[in-house]
Parts: C-alpha cells; structure tokens; sequence
C-alpha cells in the first residue's frame, strides 16, 4: 500500500462496535475530535496542490520553468 493512503488512513478513528461508533460522534458533537489537527496536516502536506497555488498555477509554472 502507498505510504501516504496509510498515513490517510491513521488520521481518522477505526470504530469496530456500535458502541465506538455512537462514542466517537458524541466526542466530534462535543468538540472533542482528537484527531482533527492530524487531519488538517495530512490534507495540507498530501492532498492540497504545493506552493500555495492551484493545480493550473503549478502546471504552467512546470511548463515555464518558474
């Protein structure tokens, strides 16, 4: 598997009962996501296009050698 799906995949909680499930949901309604900066990381270093441009941006700055 592609490290970074596994690094995707360690950023969210892994409910096997209803009971984790139903616990999870109440903690993120109360505020208590421990998981969310996590998150935030993952989807800014992985997800989210470099250099703070759009993906249109990047691929002219690749073509003009900028």
């Amino acid at each position: 598997m592609f490290d970074f799906v596994k690094q995707g995949f360690n950023c969210y909680e892994h409910g096997s009962s209803i009971n984790e499930i139903e616990s999870f949901i109440i903690r993120v309604i109360e505020g208590n996501d421990n998981n969310s900066q996590k998150r935030r990381e993952y989807i800014k270093t992985q997800l989210l296009p470099p250099n703070g441009g759009n993906a249109c941006d990047n691929i002219i700055s690749a073509i003009l050698g900028c």
